[in-house]
């Protein structure tokens, strides 16, 4: 088992200075001590005491004083006057025609045990020469005292010589070789890439490598992005080993965050410059932002590879690598790996590269690796397979954890196991994907957990302007969960979670109230919803519910189903694009829904009218297919809402006063065929952008001697029995586009 460096160093620190004392002391008792400098008396007692502590000090505390640029001088003095007192007790010996007692040979090699000992903590460059001179000295002192004694410090001496370059932690200059290092390392490293990978990472590895120009003298940054557990360290590693005979030094520091956050910054330097200077090196920075000068003088003429794993914050990385890195040689290669977009951006990195889900083919080759030690599955489980390969949806770590725990299990096991996973996730997979989460700030918590139990597929604009009225700053969020790869949006701005990610914000929210779903935040299992509904058992703990309605048979509610959940926010009975809508729910007249809704949507809504409530809060009302007749009586205050979508409402006849409503900014009356009027304060609301009148065939005429100076599209496609059609635009210049088709 391999001593930690920081035990060696105390080790030698306790070494040298033990060493330091004898030999001291030793040459205080010995006749050599006595023939250079006569009889002891006070002032001498004084004075070999003080040069004594210069040593001992030295000893002590040489591993810090190496920074400083008058330390050369200090050791340079201290080695001189020992040198100069041991050479002139050696000819004084010879001359007085005395051999050296046992004092003299104590403490001279004390002293090379000493010099030993400083050669394992600095740098100075002077530590061997010492030592090899003491161990010279104390050949001639026994020789002297006796020829065969030569033998003993033979021995002394080859096995003092073998452990300075056995356990050499320093290199001693600038030209100094880190061959075996690299070999050592790049081999350790290779073990952490199982060979049966290699085939699948090619693909990645080849992209990336094709990002860098490896004939360039410039230093180069390139960050590795995307979710966890999709595969951004082993892509790393694999780039790194490729790369790693090209250079002169390298260094993979794999969690450079959870390392950090758990030593220190202190820590992390330490540990990137003892990597790339020689695995046994401990490298005490005081001032993380500022690279030594001696580890400047030995790296700036290096070529360097370095990565750093798992970066959450680009001033680590300043304070690591340095602004400038200018300490780093001609053609080096920094890789940064992180699950945060804006990090790499912010560490102004040259390139990003997006590491993405594999195909399904690649995933049942991956899992198939793990289950079966083959590129395939064995024919009896086959389906069992491609099932959980759907599940993982090509998330690397998914496709591991989920192969290696089915591996050798019978059909039945697995068919267990995989139907476990539609209610429980797998806590393996879990607790690489909610580090993300936790990582976010309580309103992008709020945010995510909105996505995922219920705006999931919704465009961008509409989850933004929702989520703004909540109180979240929805823009930032948004873009936060997007540079950290919990979200993405597709070619149509809609906002898209992967499976797992969603899995894990509703085992959050799950797990706020095992027992009791109407103790949850969000509902969105429609088992759970129906039961809070049909019972009456919501509080005001629930704050969103989702209903699929293609999952239920007939629901009946009370009018006060809703009573009981003040805070609720968002309201979804949907139908999943359907244009065939039953009306699979029923209610009694005299529905009554929270003032506190911001999102409204209900698929063949079935009354005839909006229950007459203050939705001041109320951004978006959507009810596709519904049956209404009218919206409502008089004008309702509603200053937030900006959307009304009401497409196929066939029983319409008539559109409200919207007066109340100035900030809309989108109405859709998309195949209300019964619908033949509108309400002239359509015209006037000043922030409307889009009117659908489309497919109203009752609409006979479509006229206003005034307009929103907003309105850009005015769709009126196929109104058969429209008349008249005149609309006054404010200005010289006309912005509204008008689609008609008869």
């Amino acid at each position: 088992m391999a001593v930690p460096i920081q035990t060696q160093l105390h080790v030698w620190l306790f070494v040298g200075f033990v060493s330091s004392v004898v030999g001291l002391l030793c040459y205080a008792l010995s006749s050599s001590f006595n023939h250079l400098f006569g009889e002891w008396n006070l002032f001498k007692i004084f004075l070999y005491v003080i040069f004594s502590f210069i040593i001992f000090f030295m000893t002590l505390v040489a591993k810090v004083w190496q920074r400083s640029m008058s330390i050369l001088f200090k050791t340079h003095m201290a080695i001189l006057l020992l040198l100069a007192t041991s050479v002139y007790s050696v000819f004084y010996d010879k001359a007085v025609n005395q051999k050296p007692d046992a004092y003299i040979l104590i403490s001279c090699a004390a002293f090379a045990v000493m010099s030993l000992s400083l050669s394992k903590q600095t740098q100075f460059g002077c530590e061997v020469d010492l030592l090899n001179f003491f161990l010279g000295c104390l050949m001639v002192l026994l020789m002297k005292r006796n020829m065969w004694l030569f033998f003993v410090g033979a021995g002394f001496s080859y096995s003092l010589i073998i452990i300075s370059s056995w356990t050499d932690i320093t290199p001693q200059s600038e030209d100094f070789e880190l061959h075996d290092h690299l070999v050592i390392q790049v081999d350790s490293l290779r073990h952490q890439v199982p060979d049966k990978m290699h085939k699948l990472l090619d693909k990645n590895c080849e992209q990336i490598k094709s990002l860098l120009r490896m004939e360039s003298k410039e230093v180069q940054k390139l960050g590795i992005w995307g979710m966890g557990g999709i595969g951004k360290t082993t892509a790393a590693k694999a780039v790194f080993h490729e790369l790693s005979s090209q250079f002169d030094c390298i260094c993979f520091l794999a969690n450079v965050h959870e390392d950090s956050n758990r030593r220190g910054l202190n820590y992390a330097c330490s540990r990137l410059f003892s990597e790339l200077l020689g695995r046994d090196v401990d490298i005490d920075i005081d001032a993380p932002e500022i690279v030594p000068s001696n580890v400047m003088s030995i790296l700036g003429n290096k070529k360097v590879l370095i990565v750093l794993d798992d970066v959450n914050s680009s001033e680590f990385v300043e304070k690591l690598i340095g602004a400038r890195h200018d300490w780093l040689g001609a053609g080096s290669i920094v890789i940064l790996t992180s699950r945060d977009r804006h990090v790499l951006m912010s560490a102004r990195v040259d390139v990003i590269y997006e590491v993405e889900a594999m195909n399904f083919q690649d995933s049942l080759d991956l899992f198939s690796l793990y289950a079966f030690n083959q590129t395939h599955p064995e024919t009896e489980y086959e389906e069992l397979s491609k099932t959980a390969v759907s599940y993982a949806k090509g998330i690397p770590l998914a496709l591991a954890v989920l192969g290696s725990s089915l591996q050798c299990k019978t059909k039945s096991a697995w068919e267990s196991i995989l139907n476990k996973l539609r209610m429980i996730p797998n806590p393996k997979i879990q607790e690489v994907m909610i580090l993300s989460f936790n990582k976010l700030a309580d309103a992008e918590k709020e945010i995510f957990l909105d996505i995922a139990c219920f705006f999931e597929g919704r465009h961008i604009d509409q989850i933004s302007r929702v989520l703004d009225a909540c109180g979240f700053f929805a823009d930032i969020g948004i873009k936060i969960l997007l540079d950290k790869a919990l979200i993405t949006t597709d070619s149509h701005s809609c906002i898209k979670m992967h499976d797992l990610l969603q899995e894990m914000g509703r085992d959050i929210v799950y797990h706020e109230s095992i027992e009791n779903p109407e103790e949850r935040s969000r509902l969105w299992n429609s088992p759970d919803v129906m039961d809070v509904l049909t019972n009456n058992r919501g509080t005001d703990a629930v704050e969103s519910m989702f209903l699929d309605m293609t999952q239920i048979p007939n629901l009946h509610l009370s009018s006060y189903a809703f009573k009981k959940m003040p805070n609720l926010r968002l309201l979804a009975f949907d139908s999943g694009n359907s244009s065939m809508i039953k009306n699979h729910v029923s209610i009694p007249e005299g529905l009554e829904l929270p003032a506190n809704l911001r999102y409204l949507q209900w698929d063949g809504y079935p009354l005839n009218s909006l229950p007459s409530i203050r939705w001041e809060k109320l951004v978006d009302l959507s009810m596709p297919h519904s049956n209404l007749q009218k919206l409502w009586n008089g004008a309702q205050n509603m200053p937030m809402l900006k959307k009304i979508y009401l497409p196929f409402s066939t029983l319409l006849i008539e559109c409200p006063d919207l007066s109340g409503s100035p900030n809309l900014e989108s109405i859709s009356f998309l195949g209300c065929e019964s619908l033949g009027q509108f309400h002239q304060s359509i015209f006037t609301l000043q922030k409307l952008e889009e009117l659908d009148v489309s497919g109203c065939t009752s609409l006979t005429s479509l006229c206003s001697k005034t307009c929103s100076p907003s309105l850009k599209r005015l769709y009126a496609v196929g109104c058969t029995n429209l008349q008249e059609c005149s609309i006054t635009t404010p200005g010289d210049q006309c912005k509204t586009h008008l689609y008609m088709k008869f």
